[in-house]
């Protein structure tokens, strides 16, 4: 047998034509003993990654023998056909006919459905075939029909088309005519029952959202068929009660939205997109969001951290009613909960100064920081007048100045002299932070008051806070505030100049009056019925 191995390798680089090594070859596949069919295996795997498959004729002569071993294949055999079927299947697929490709499907169906899940073998090494199979280099004519046939509810089917869907949804979803059978599998892979597959499909998610984003237009028929299987996979994913199931989920659907926001900055800055049409594409995912908090207490609480970050989209791009109505609630719940941990508690802060940053209507951010002030800053625990200084740091990092202290300075100020140790002790992290955000002689009042604060805590009965006041008065009397000087790089100028931008997209946000934000949103030619719901809206509400 090594003399014929050693032949086989000398033919096979010593010579450019295949037809001249596959009798051999196939003699070899043909052998009773499983050694030797491996190193044919092995042989004929290294003859497609080479590419020598030169017709169709000498592809169709490897094809049949191989085919016939996934019937009666022993187990010694399967990893290797296995390995072998993904870079065979992507070499033949372009020489095969119709016929022959639906063959090729047939024979990956029967060879993987026959199989349990995973069993005995890497998972990866029987995904192989699928991933060959719906890889770019497929014709987009060949879709329905290998969806036809991988759709089956059977054995290892659903997750291979799950393992394998960013390559689908990456080649096709943004395909019009294709987009609908994707929403059709997506359906179809949500009602197996298996952990496997639904945690699988999963991760999936971030690509699924990347197609939509790049390849459909936001408020077309595709994109919005799209976007609402989407809406109902991730809310069957969500609500499954198993923890790997609804984790994956959780954290894909995070990873979807990053992707969908990065993507439509993008689409923004090249095309204009206004904002109505974000508005338009974002909206399908509210409920699933919602959804998404259910399954929070699922995840580890880094995961919960980075979960909860993500949702700052949510005041950019989804209608101010949803956000102010289901979204900030929830968020001041993670807030006030005494048992949610710290980064947790972090995240929900910033995502609540984001999303009240981004509202466009003026009225809706009075309404959520009056929320966020009675909650919180006015709120009888001592949980919630922590969670209003977390509130407030997550401010200082994301807000100009002026938003700073026309909405929550006084009432930092008020909370900082908390009777509770453990509200002055988080207090005293932020002074530093409050006195660079002064300026002279404007906030000349705030600035002994500041001062007062720190001097309190330095004599304060409580070691910990005592030291933290000691710290911070030291640091306080190093920080002159001067008028910032324009002809100079200073760091003073520099936050000068990091404020200003703040401030313009701030200012550029409230500019959308109620009136010209609604026109946007509904179709062109529709002015007289926008200036009509807007009337009726606001009577509403009066």
């Amino acid at each position: 047998m090594a003399l014929e191995l050693d032949r086989i390798g000398r033919a096979l680089g010593a010579s450019r034509t295949v037809a001249a090594v596959v009798p051999e070859l196939a003699s070899l596949l043909n052998d009773e003993r499983d050694e030797v069919v491996t190193a044919g295996l092995d042989a004929a795997a290294a003859l497609t990654r080479n590419g020598f498959l030169p017709s169709a004729a000498v592809a169709n002569s490897l094809l049949a023998p191989i085919l016939d071993m996934y019937a009666s294949a022993s187990p010694a055999l399967e990893l290797s056909l296995a390995w072998l079927l993904g870079p065979f299947g992507v070499q033949l697929e372009p020489l095969l006919d119709e016929s022959g490709r639906q063959t090729l499907v047939r024979a990956f169906v029967d060879y993987a459905s026959a199989r349990p899940p995973f069993g005995d073998h890497p998972g990866v090494a029987l995904l192989q075939p699928a991933r060959s199979l719906l890889a770019p280099t497929i014709d987009g004519r060949a879709l329905p029909s290998l969806l036809e046939y991988t759709v089956e509810p059977r054995g290892l089917v659903p997750l291979a088309v799950a393992f394998n869907s960013p390559a689908v949804f990456a080649t096709f979803g943004g395909v019009h005519k294709h987009g609908l059978v994707i929403c059709n599998v997506l359906d179809k892979l949500t009602q197996s029952e298996e952990e496997c597959v639904r945690a699988t499909l999963a991760r999936a998610l971030p690509v699924v959202g990347e197609c939509i984003a790049d390849r459909a237009a936001p408020g077309s028929e595709s994109s919005v068929a799209m976007a609402r299987a989407v809406r109902d996979v991730s809310l069957v994913l969500l609500s499954d009660s198993r923890p790997e199931v609804a984790g994956a989920a959780t954290a894909g659907l995070s990873r979807l939205l990053e992707g969908l926001d990065t993507a439509l900055r993008t689409r923004a800055k090249a095309c204009a997109l206004a904002p109505a049409a974000d508005i338009r594409f974002f909206a399908p995912y509210a409920p699933v969001l919602l959804a998404a908090f259910a399954s929070l207490p699922a995840l580890a609480w880094r995961a919960r951290a980075e979960t909860v970050s993500q949702w700052a989209v949510v005041g950019r791009f989804f209608d101010h009613e949803v956000v102010f109505g289901d979204f900030a609630p929830v968020l001041l719940g993670l807030l006030t909960g005494s048992g949610t941990a710290s980064a947790v508690r972090a995240a929900a802060a910033t995502t609540l100064v984001v999303t009240m940053r981004t509202l466009r209507r003026s009225q809706l951010r009075n309404e959520l920081c009056n929320s966020v002030l009675a909650e919180l800053a006015r709120g009888k625990s001592s949980w919630r007048r922590v969670a209003f200084v977390d509130v407030v740091a997550a401010a200082v990092r994301t807000c100009s100045r002026a938003f700073v202290k026309d909405k929550f300075l006084q009432s930092f100020l008020d909370v900082a002299n908390d009777n509770v140790a453990n509200v002055r002790l988080r207090a005293a992290a932020q002074l530093v932070h409050i006195k660079r955000m002064l300026s002279l002689p404007l906030d000349t009042y705030l600035l002994k008051k500041l001062e007062d604060i720190a001097a309190a805590y330095a004599s304060d009965p409580l070691p910990s806070v005592a030291a933290a006041g000691r710290a911070a008065s030291a640091e306080l009397a190093r920080i002159k505030l001067v008028p910032a000087v324009r002809h100079s790089v200073t760091p003073q100028f520099e936050d000068d100049l990091q404020d200003q931008r703040k401030a313009e997209e701030e200012t550029k946000l409230l500019t959308l009056s109620e009136a010209s934000f609604l026109k946007r949103l509904l179709p062109s030619g529709s002015g007289s019925a926008t200036r009509q719901a807007f009337s009726s809206r606001s009577r509403r509400r009066r």
